[in-house]
């Protein structure tokens, strides 16, 4: 199973730490343009020492940051989706609920859901009807993943896909809010479909 980055205080996510002061993600550009006036007669390029806290070159002119080293990554919709549910990872169980007092699957999927700005059916069926089928290899972080045949017989429970074959669920009373895999086990025995939307 992945480990997933928990919510710190104030809700912002990180498992990284902060580059230190000395990386060489934060040191200057060599480039003529930040070195100082074009007419200076060294040609030598600014030695950080020699600029001010303020940031501004010798000549007034302010450096430029270093370009990106890494292209921006696009998020997929669907992966606030998935944040969002994280963030109750652990939140209680109970039998109807629908909310972070305590949820059932469906409760639990139609609040993560409702938070994003998309009102769900609160049946396993309606979301079903509403949603558009996706293939099991072609499943995305919030995709609803849909279960056959687990408390009862039918079309009996739903979670939140994540990644790497991992999804969120309410579970039951003794786990609440958990995470387990489609990639084997009582769930992988039990998946029936899964549903995105859009």
């Amino acid at each position: 199973m992945v480990a997933y980055a928990t919510p710190l205080q104030g809700g912002v996510f990180s498992d990284a730490p902060a580059a230190p002061l000395d990386s060489p993600h934060l040191r200057l550009p060599t480039d003529p343009a930040v070195r100082g006036n074009e007419g200076d007669d060294d040609d030598e390029p600014q030695d950080a020492a020699e600029i001010p806290r303020s940031g501004v070159a010798r000549g007034g002119q302010r450096p430029e940051p270093p370009a990106a080293e890494t292209p921006a990554v696009s998020i997929p919709a669907n992966q606030n989706i998935a944040d969002t549910a994280m963030q109750y990872l652990g939140a209680p169980y109970a039998w109807a609920g629908n909310s972070p007092r305590g949820f059932d699957c469906s409760g639990f999927v139609q609040y993560v859901y409702r938070l994003n700005g998309v009102e769900l059916p609160r049946d396993i069926s309606g979301m079903i009807a509403q949603g558009e089928e996706v293939a099991r290899d072609s499943l995305q972080p919030g995709d609803v993943i849909v279960f056959i045949n687990t408390f009862e017989r039918g079309l009996s429970h739903v979670g939140l896909y994540l990644n790497d074959g991992d999804f969120i669920h309410s579970v039951n009373e003794w786990r609440g809010v958990g995470i387990d895999t489609i990639d084997g086990g009582f769930w992988g025995a039990h998946y029936y479909s899964a549903i995105r939307f859009q």
